[in-house]
């Protein structure tokens, strides 16, 4: 290439260059805030009103009776699956109902909550996270994040420890969710 050629392309990548930098700063804000995305959910504690079937898997401590194995030491981490149905009331309580089947891989099926519904709260924020504590005898810590505009959730339990449980709750449809109603 030629002298006049290289300065030219030199220019170029230049002024390339600055109006990236004046560019990138000037809309970085923008997008921070999310105000050029037209698809952002703003998210509060209605987002997740109604009845939600949620479904686990994860680890936790064997239950102290342990009606199939004999000589399990207490604490012993276990495999554990099951499913049961949410209630938010849309103003921060939380409702975990009867319809609860826990398997666990030691404890086999578990009734965790065989015959009084149980509840607790929960709090969401604005960017569509939040998190629910459930009341004795399940005092767990759960954080979440809200998809599918409210028709889902995906939680892990962050409380106690031992409890590494991950699950996905989907929006059960209105005329079943009223079953389900406290």
């Amino acid at each position: 290439m030629t002298t006049p050629q290289v300065e030219k392309k030199a220019r170029r990548r230049k002024g390339f260059l600055i109006t990236m930098l004046v560019a990138v700063p000037l809309c970085a804000p923008d997008l921070q805030a999310g105000e050029r995305n037209p698809h952002r959910l703003t998210c509060n504690n209605r987002t997740l009103e109604g009845a939600y079937a949620v479904s686990i898997t994860g680890t936790r401590p064997a239950p102290v009776i342990l009606p199939i194995f004999q000589g399990v030491p207490v604490g012993t981490i276990e495999q554990v699956t099951g499913v049961f149905i949410l209630v938010f009331d849309g103003d921060g309580e939380v409702t975990l109902t009867n319809h609860v089947t826990v398997k666990g891989a030691l404890s086999g099926l578990f009734p965790v909550f065989p015959e009084n519904p149980t509840s607790g709260t929960y709090t969401i924020n604005e960017d569509c996270t939040g998190s629910f504590t459930g009341a004795p005898p399940a005092p767990m810590l759960n954080n979440f994040m809200i998809s599918s505009g409210g028709d889902e959730f995906h939680t892990i339990v962050v409380a106690p420890q031992q409890v590494m449980i991950s699950g996905v709750g989907k929006k059960v449809n209105q005329e079943d969710s009223s079953r389900y109603s406290r």
